[in-house]
C-alpha cells in the first residue's frame, strides 16, 4: 500500500494543500493538522508505521502554509470559523462528506477543535496534541506573537526574525529546539532530524507577512465558548513542561469539553514527537483502536 500524492484545493481565495495516503485502504479517514510555521509533511517521519503505511490518512496544510497560499486578511478575519470552513471545504473536495478522525498538533490542535465545534457533522473523533483554545502563547512563539501586533515597527521586526529563523535548516533546527521541555531527549532523537528534513523545504517558503497576520490574529481567538458543542470522543494531550502552551491550557480545554480525556506527558515540552516518540505512538494507536471499536 503506502501510496501518497498531493492535492491543491482552492477555497474562497485560499489555496489549501493535502497529502493523501493509502486512499485505497478504506475505513474512516484520519486527518492530520500540523502546527504554525510547519508543513503538511510534518507527520510522515513519526507516524506509527501501522498508520503511516497501512491506514488511510490525509495531512492538510494550515491556511497560508506552503504549498498553500492565503490572501492578506485583517486580524478580525482570523477566527475559529475560518479555520473550520477552510478545512471542511478542503476535505469535501478530497473525501466528499465522509466523517473523519481528526488529530492536530499545536495550532493544528486548535484547528481540529474548531472543526469539531463548528462542523460537527464532519468529525467522528478529535485529538489535540499540545494545542490550545485561546491565545496568547508563551516562549519564543509568544514573543513573535507580541511583535506581530506592535504596529509597523513590530511588524518589521517580526518579518526580520521570521526570515532569519529560516535562513538555513540548521538555524531553524536551533529555533525549533527551544520549544522542547526535555532537550536531552530531543537532541538524542533521530525523529527530530528526520522531521526537520521533511518540513524545511516548505517552511523556508512561507510568506512572512502571511505568518505575521496569522500570529497576530490568533493572539485574540477564544474557542472556549464553543467547546461544549463537541460531543464526539475527544483526547487532549500536552506536556507538563511545554514553554509555549503550559499544561493549564490543556486542563482548561479538557474542562470545557464534556467527557473528554486528558493526558499530560511527564517532563515533556512542545515537541512530543521527538521528546516522547514511543509513548506518543502507543497513545495514538491505542486511542484510534478504542475510537473505532466504540
Amino acid at each position: 500500500m503506502n501510496t501518497r500524492y498531493q492535492r491543491l484545493v482552492d477555497v474562497d481565495g485560499h489555496r489549501m494543500a493535502a497529502i493523501v495516503a493509502n486512499d485505497d485502504a478504506g475505513g474512516t479517514p484520519l486527518v492530520l493538522l500540523h502546527g504554525i510555521t510547519l508543513s503538511p509533511r510534518f507527520w510522515t517521519p513519526h507516524l506509527p508505521p501501522s498508520i503511516r503505511d497501512g491506514r488511510r490518512w490525509l495531512s492538510l496544510s494550515l491556511p497560508g502554509h506552503h504549498p498553500g497560499t492565503m490572501p492578506l486578511l485583517p486580524r478580525r478575519a482570523i477566527t475559529p470559523e475560518l479555520f473550520a470552513h477552510l478545512i471542511d471545504a478542503t476535505l469535501h473536495e478530497v473525501i466528499g462528506d465522509e466523517k473523519a478522525v481528526v488529530v492536530g498538533y499545536s495550532t493544528g490542535g486548535f484547528a481540529a477543535l474548531a472543526l469539531a465545534a463548528h462542523r460537527p457533522e464532519r468529525v467522528r473523533a478529535v485529538c489535540s496534541i499540545n494545542g490550545f483554545a485561546y491565545g496568547p502563547w508563551g516562549g519564543t512563539l509568544g514573543l513573535l506573537q507580541r511583535l506581530a501586533g506592535l504596529g509597523a515597527a513590530g511588524a518589521a521586526l517580526f518579518r526580520f526574525l521570521s526570515q532569519l529563523s529560516v535562513s538555513s535548516q540548521a538555524i531553524f533546527g536551533l529555533v525549533l529546539g527551544q520549544y522542547a521541555g526535555d532537550r536531552a531527549a530531543y537532541r538524542a532523537s533521530p525523529v527530530a532530524g528526520q522531521t526537520l528534513d521533511a518540513i524545511f523545504p516548505d517552511v523556508h517558503r512561507h510568506d512572512p507577512e502571511v505568518m505575521r497576520r496569522l500570529f497576530d490574529g490568533l493572539r485574540d481567538v477564544d474557542l472556549r465558548p464553543d467547546l461544549a458543542r463537541i460531543a464526539v470522543p475527544t483526547l487532549i494531550v500536552g506536556g507538563d513542561r511545554d514553554p509555549i502552551l503550559p499544561p493549564e491550557h490543556q486542563r482548561d480545554v479538557a474542562e470545557h469539553i464534556p467527557g473528554s480525556e486528558l493526558v499530560l506527558f511527564d517532563g515533556c515540552g512542545h515537541l512530543f514527537y521527538a521528546e516522547r516518540t514511543a509513548r506518543y505512538q502507543r497513545l495514538l494507536t491505542d486511542w484510534l483502536a478504542r475510537v473505532e471499536a466504540g
